[in-house]
């Protein structure tokens, strides 16, 4: 999907800009979106969501699967017609790029991923502050009752022996 719009998106640019007929404008950008197409499936087939634990081993095997999908960009448009000098340093330069640009989207994660720990953190620090609030509440009120009945207890313990010693002197 990202593909056909990133395809789609520079052909308009360009028929907004140049003066090119659509097809040959299309097929000039369709590698881009074989590249996009590869990076997914190797993604896909590396299940690269299961070692999201592992920061590094996910940016190596992030930056090999760019380079993979940039080989076979350049190989498609290879297919088509271009020319391409495959040396050195262009291998040098996308295995740069891959690395550079894997291990800023795992760095982008990775901060993104510590800030939502926080927040969540942060959140759970304020729910245990309630629930702590709530039971010294509850423990006030606790102890207040036991005062309260024991008062109660004494008072009616008092005002039952006077009711028994005023019987028992009526009695006696």
């Amino acid at each position: 999907m990202t593909g056909l719009f990133i395809s789609l998106f520079r052909t308009s640019i360009d028929l907004l800009m140049k003066d090119v007929s659509w097809s040959d404008n299309f097929f000039s950008h369709l590698p881009a979106a074989c590249y996009y197409l590869a990076f997914a499936l190797f993604v896909r087939l590396c299940r690269i969501r299961t070692y999201m634990e592992l920061p590094i081993h996910v940016a190596l095997l992030r930056a090999s699967i760019d380079f993979a999908s940039n080989i076979i960009e350049l190989f498609v448009r290879h297919l088509l017609g271009e020319t391409i000098a495959v040396t050195h340093e262009t291998i040098f330069m996308l295995l740069l790029f891959g690395i550079l640009r894997s291990f800023c989207v795992v760095g982008l994660y990775n901060i993104l991923m510590i800030q939502q720990m926080q927040t969540l953190g942060e959140a759970r620090r304020q729910e245990l502050k309630r629930l702590v609030m709530m039971n010294a509440s509850l423990y006030e009120e606790a102890f207040y009752l036991r005062k309260s009945m024991s008062h109660m207890r004494r008072h009616y313990t008092q005002k039952l022996r006077a009711i028994h010693n005023v019987n028992g002197r009526g009695n006696g």
